[in-house]
């Protein structure tokens, strides 16, 4: 708002300040304060000529759903947005009086602070293990100067001109800094470039890796360590499509009913978790299915095919990828996302734990509909077990159905 009520600023009246090299400044403020704070309204009928929003567009889509920002916004743009929502309630203009059903408030990527240790007055820095041994002070340190807490001492000298002396205490043979976590901030030289990580490793690793963090709404420390965990998964992701040739070939026909089980289950978790918006869940459970997969060996079309596009939301360079060697034209962001059968999660068996006088000694998998006395008898069965029962029958096996077996000698 501005003191005449018109939108113009004050700065209007004063001639010299409106013209500048020939131009006009604008000197309408409107378009900052309100329409910054209604362009979701907007957003329901952009060709609209005769209204800010047309009647019957907001009487069908009406408040936003879900708003997602950062902390900032909470306390910015948001209780902007709600002020002029409840103007223009007031005035008759609109339909509901708050703007937005839901908010997630996403939590900081904070950084990894590496710190170096030097004797005070000198320009010896001492190794990690060593700082309890001197007279110290802290000195923050470019974290892209570190790998694995492990200082490159040479890119360090070259740093700063009062550091090209520096002489160092290391420990088997490498200097290993500490370190702590804190804002990221270019004061703390704790800033990590995208660039260079997408340069390194992929957009699409980076972007799973920030996602697999932890919870949305958590602050979640960056630590350069773990992506590469996520590089590797998205490598295994990848070779699962490829022969040891290195040759894309998948097979068709018969499936093996442990895939469908280990896919389904896979489809129910991430779905369950993109909607709980738990991403760091839903790519755990796809580490899971991939590790399951391998271990099968499996390559089979219509396994894979739909793991393509359960991983596209989380990885999609590389599913827009595969999905064109799978045949496709158009890209995977027009497939239908995959659902789950329940039929493929019921359990058919169990693994029983089964213990020996309170100790695990060995593991059985037994149908499920097995009576406590089948379950008994083939457990007393088991080879393994002998040693530790010994030639006299057992004082008691106690089978607790879908939990434990204990026997007791």
């Amino acid at each position: 708002f501005t003191p005449t009520g018109t939108g113009e600023s004050p700065l209007a009246k004063v001639d010299d300040w409106m013209t500048y090299n020939g131009g006009v400044r604008e000197t309408n403020t409107m378009p900052g304060n309100a329409g910054s704070s209604w362009y979701f309204l907007r957003y329901m009928s952009p060709n609209c000529q005769g209204r800010f929003v047309d009647e019957r567009a907001e009487d069908y889509w009406r408040s936003v759903d879900l708003y997602v920002g950062g902390t900032e916004h909470a306390t910015g743009h948001l209780i902007y947005a709600r002020f002029w929502q409840k103007v223009l309630y007031d005035l008759g203009l609109v339909q509901e009086h708050e703007p937005f059903k839901k908010m997630i408030n996403q939590g900081m990527i904070q950084g990894r602070s590496s710190i170096a240790y030097r004797i005070k007055g000198t320009q010896q820095f001492v190794s990690l293990s060593h700082k309890d041994e001197f007279d110290v002070m802290p000195i923050h340190v470019d974290v892209n100067m570190i790998e694995n807490d492990v200082l490159d001492t040479e890119a360090f000298k070259k740093w700063r001109p009062e550091f090209y002396e520096a002489e160092f205490i290391q420990e088997d043979g490498k200097f290993v800094c500490d370190w702590e976590v804190e804002k990221m901030s270019k004061a703390k030289f704790n800033v990590v470039n995208p660039d260079d990580m997408i340069e390194k490793y992929g957009a699409d690793t980076f972007r799973m890796y920030e996602m697999f963090l932890g919870p949305v709404e958590q602050h979640k420390p960056w630590d350069t360590k773990g992506i590469d965990g996520i590089h590797r998964f998205l490598n295994k992701f990848w070779r699962l499509f490829f022969n040891d040739k290195s040759d894309f070939e998948l097979v068709e026909g018969d499936l093996k009913p442990e895939a469908l089980k280990i896919l389904h289950k896979t489809i129910k978790k991430v779905s369950e978790d993109i909607e709980a918006f738990s991403f760091n869940t839903a790519i755990s459970a796809m580490m899971v299915c991939v590790n399951e997969l391998s271990k099968l060996k499996c390559n089979h079309v219509a396994i894979l095919e739909p793991l393509v596009r359960l991983i596209a939301p989380f990885a999609p360079f590389m599913a827009e990828e595969i999905w064109s060697l799978l045949g496709n034209n158009r890209s995977v962001v027009y497939s239908h996302f995959p659902l789950y059968d329940e039929k493929y999660l019921q359990e058919s068996d169990f693994e029983y734990p089964i213990s020996v006088n309170g100790k695990l000694r060995a593991k059985l998998r037994l149908p499920l509909d097995y009576s406590k006395e089948q379950v008994e008898q083939k457990v007393l069965e088991l080879e393994v077990l002998q040693k530790w029962l010994g030639e006299n029958p057992p004082k008691k096996v106690i089978v607790v159905p879908k939990r434990i077996v204990n026997i007791v000698v």
